[in-house]
Formats: structure tokens, C-alpha cells, sequence
């Protein structure tokens, strides 16, 4: 009798793809928000937008190191759609990196630098958009064929391993709190049972003093 082989929950990608449209379609407008002399927001908006430029950065080198070459292998027949994907990361790294690089700048002189970040995280959005449209209407039936769940799973441990111990429920809340409750059950399921619980206990309110703070 043969083993049935466990599909990979693919939909987990369009839950973490609608927190990265959130944070970006926001931080442009909160960092033209920002006011000379104003330290502790000033802070406040670019440790945010830090953060989320390594969520982004850590989500796609788990795609890069652990889902296109087992997809360059198993599907030749995509190979454009995949070389496409891994181009359209190289763009999105190339914009991750200006905006990394001018949030100390911001910091330091926030009358020159300013609209340079929100220009550039616009930019970002636009580009990060078109990429992970394409990601899911073209190769996640892809990956949906060739990848098992195990697989699959690895680039949520990728993502956990690779994140600080102190932003990993944060991020874990924001992830989930653009769910639906299916799709957040469905996304537990594969949460460490530690970090399930603490989600629970502590992980909703720890987002909504980070969201107060933030967003005011």
C-alpha cells in the first residue's frame, strides 16, 4: 500500500504576504509623519520599519535557500516562472537595502532624508506587490505539485530560527492578526506548541501596545 504524502499548506503564503502589504502600504505616511526634533517617534517608526524590512529580508533567503532549487530540480518545465520569482527577489533585496541604509540617516538629519524613505518604501510596496501577486497565482500551484508538506514546513522554521527570540511574537501576532480564524488555525497547527500558548496568553496584547504606540 502506498504512503500518502501530505500536501504543503500553500495558503499560509497569502496570510504572510497580506502583513507585508499592511506594513508597507502604512509606512510610508508614518515616517512623512515624523517631526524634527520628535527623538522618541522618530525611533519609534524607524525600529518599525527595521523590523520589517528583516521579516522581508528573512521570508525571502528562506525561499531562495530552501524552495527554488528543490523547484529547479522537480519542475524544469517552470524554470521561467522560477527564474522569475528569484529576479524579482533581487529587485525587492536591491530596495530593502536603500531603505535599511537610510534609516540611520533619517535619524541623524530627518529634514533631507525623509522623503527619500517614504519614496522608497512606496517603491517597495509597488514592486513587492507585483512580485508576490505573481507568486501566487503562478507558483504556489507549482509548489503545490513538487513540495511536500515537510518541505514546506521548513521555511517556517527558517523563519523562526532566523528571527530575534524577542520580535518572534510579535511578528507571529502580526501574521496572524490579518487571518482569518480558519486560516490562523491552520497556521497554528504548524507553531511550536510553546509559542501557540504564548500567543494566547500574551501575543494579542503585546500587538495592540505595539499598535497603540505606533499608530496612535
Amino acid at each position: 500500500m502506498g504512503t500518502t504524502v501530505q500536501a504543503p499548506a500553500i495558503g499560509q503564503m497569502a496570510v504572510i504576504h497580506r502583513g507585508f502589504r499592511k506594513g508597507l502600504a502604512a509606512a510610508p505616511g508614518l515616517v512623512r509623519g515624523l517631526r524634527a526634533g520628535d527623538h522618541g517617534r522618530i525611533g519609534i517608526v524607524t525600529d518599525h520599519v527595521r523590523d520589517l524590512m528583516d521579516t522581508l529580508h528573512i521570508h525571502h533567503s528562506g525561499e531562495d535557500e530552501l524552495l527554488w532549487p528543490l523547484l529547479r530540480e522537480r519542475a524544469p518545465e517552470d524554470a521561467a516562472r522560477i527564474q522569475l520569482m528569484a529576479d524579482q527577489h533581487g529587485q525587492v533585496d536591491e530596495l530593502v537595502r536603500q531603505v535599511t541604509t537610510l534609516l540611520p540617516l533619517v535619524t541623524a538629519d530627518l529634514g533631507v532624508y525623509r522623503e527619500d524613505l517614504a519614496g522608497r518604501l512606496e517603491e517597495l510596496a509597488k514592486v513587492l506587490d507585483e512580485h508576490m501577486t505573481v507568486e501566487e497565482t503562478e507558483l504556489l500551484p507549482i509548489v503545490a505539485r513538487h513540495i511536500t508538506a515537510a518541505e514546506w514546513n521548513r521555511l517556517g522554521e527558517h523563519g523562526l530560527a532566523k528571527t530575534a527570540k524577542s520580535k518572534r511574537l510579535l511578528t507571529l501576532s502580526r501574521i496572524l492578526d490579518n487571518a482569518t480564524p480558519e486560516e490562523r488555525r491552520l497556521f497554528l497547527k504548524d507553531v511550536p506548541a510553546p509559542i501557540r500558548i504564548l500567543w494566547k496568553l500574551v501575543g494579542k496584547r503585546q500587538l495592540a501596545r505595539a499598535d497603540a504606540k505606533l499608530y496612535g
